[in-house]
């Protein structure tokens, strides 16, 4: 849900998955898939950070927000 408020500009704040001992390789996985398939673009990577360093997850909250300009960066023709 964060994801698509995201998406949809509703919200600018960093959206970062905790990856922990691999825990949400699946979800990776699958928006990767959707990508390789055309189903998804490449451009909705940058909607949200995935790591398993606690350093980083801080670095990449606290960091300023990115807004994204346009819905229609985001989605498929």
């Amino acid at each position: 849900e964060i994801l698509t408020l995201k998406q949809l500009c509703r919200h600018h704040k960093p959206i970062v998955i905790y990856n922990i001992n691999g825990y949400y390789n699946d979800i990776v996985n699958l928006m990767n898939t959707s990508i390789s398939k055309n189903f998804v673009r490449e451009k909705c990577l940058e909607l949200y950070s995935v790591t398993d360093n606690l350093e980083t997850l801080f670095k990449v909250i606290e960091a300023p927000a990115m807004p994204i300009d346009t819905v229609s960066e985001l989605k498929l023709s």
